[in-house]
């Protein structure tokens, strides 16, 4: 008999499925980093929505931004720009869906 195979080190990063996505074990979350709720814009008509995608946007999902419940197409992207954006409040959000055909979505912001 040989020797018995060795273990995998402790510090060694959990396998990721063939088609890139995270494990089930990893729970998937999408928030709204930027604008911030309540902020004030001055002088803006071309505004930047960013998200925070945990564990990270894989290269087969998509987000649908919002402003005013008017959508954007789906891109995979973690920002994008809304152009001719008027004065006064607004409220922007957005949802991720996962290739694997999983929904999550941000809590709207109001700004």
């Amino acid at each position: 008999m040989g020797p018995a195979p060795a273990a995998a080190p402790a510090n060694q990063e959990p396998q990721k499925p063939a088609d890139g996505q995270p494990a089930a074990t990893q729970r998937q979350s999408i928030s709204i980093s930027s604008p911030k709720a309540e902020q004030n814009l001055w002088n803006v008509h071309n505004l930047t929505v960013s998200v925070n995608v945990t564990p990270g946007l894989g290269p087969a999902d998509s987000v649908i931004y919002s402003l005013d419940g008017k959508s954007k197409a789906p891109v995979n992207a973690t920002s994008v720009v809304f152009k001719d954006v008027t004065r006064g409040q607004h409220t922007v959000s957005a949802t991720l869906t996962t290739a694997r055909g999983a929904q999550f979505s941000a809590s709207p912001v109001t700004f």
